[in-house]
């Protein structure tokens, strides 16, 4: 799915445009319906054309494999997305971190393990033989509840829960423990506190059962040969458009704040968890 958006009216400076194309992962913890992120993006990308002097591109993609085919094709030359969508492209190809999400003014996210306060769970373990929603794709949500539950001993999840449910919305999956319907889910922390400042029965109802270590989430990365002007434009562009009515919009779907510099470290913790899962989930612990 491809959005264009076209340069000025003159043709002849439409002519001289470069164009930028710009790919959106949509799996897991950032997932959206497709159409409502190309109408979100619309409104910034036509500002940007005219501001900016390129012709923008945006095209979404089910998951990081679709992304990764057209990156080596060099028919991408920025990708947004999920935390795991950067993990498990950047150990395929070369790519260089441009920014990453603020969400509720903090710079990274956890997650939580949550079950409702009245069924006594207060770990993970009393959860084997109950079920448990989490968010639906290849999220690092699916990625931590599968080493957690390595270190117990237990491979793969599946086999430990009596049922896994997958859920589009990770609101979905708060709302399935909350109404009785799973005896667990594992959400973003963030999410969690969004809907807790909107409705005080889910901390009254439900316990946290489990964090995960702190991380960064949404990165926006390149491919290391685009243009440096261009690398710098988009970069500069990213991190003020929390500033922007347009960027403002378009961060509202994604539920993020805006957008703040990356860097390799940030992704540290979400690279062990991955590489923890991939060895077969550690040891007990």
């Amino acid at each position: 799915m491809v959005l264009v958006l076209p340069g000025l009216r003159h043709s002849a400076n439409a002519k001289r445009r470069r164009r930028v194309r710009i790919g959106l992962t949509l799996e897991g913890d950032v997932w959206v319906d497709p159409a409502t992120a190309r109408a979100g993006a619309k409104p910034l990308f036509n500002r940007l054309t005219r501001g900016v002097g390129v012709t923008l591109e945006m095209e979404t993609f089910a998951d990081a494999e679709e992304a990764l085919t057209k990156l080596k094709a060099k028919q991408l030359d920025f990708v947004a997305g999920s935390v795991m969508s950067y993990i498990k492209l950047s150990e395929r190809t070369k790519l260089v971190l441009v920014a990453r999400a603020q969400i509720s003014g903090r710079h990274t996210t956890r997650l939580v393990l949550l079950a409702r306060r009245d069924s006594g769970v207060k770990k993970l373990s009393q959860l084997k033989g109950k079920s448990i929603s989490v968010p639906a794709g290849k999220s690092i949500h699916d990625i931590f509840l599968q080493v957690r539950v390595g270190r117990l001993g237990v491979k793969p999840a599946r086999s430990f829960f009596s049922a896994i449910q997958k859920k589009r919305r990770q609101q979905s999956a708060v709302l399935d423990v909350l109404m009785g319907e799973a005896d667990s889910c594992l959400v973003s922390e963030s999410v969690l506190k969004a809907m807790s400042a909107l409705n005080p029965q889910i901390a009254r109802q439900t316990v946290v059962v489990l964090k995960s270590e702190s991380f960064s989430t949404f990165p926006l990365f390149a491919r290391p040969d685009v243009p440096k002007d261009i690398f710098a434009m988009v970069k500069r562009e990213a991190l003020r458009l929390m500033n922007t009515k347009e960027g403002k919009q378009l961060f509202l779907i994604f539920k993020i704040d805006g957008m703040v510099p990356a860097r390799e470290e940030d992704f540290r913790t979400a690279r062990a968890l991955w590489k923890e899962h991939k060895a077969g989930a550690g040891s007990k612990r």
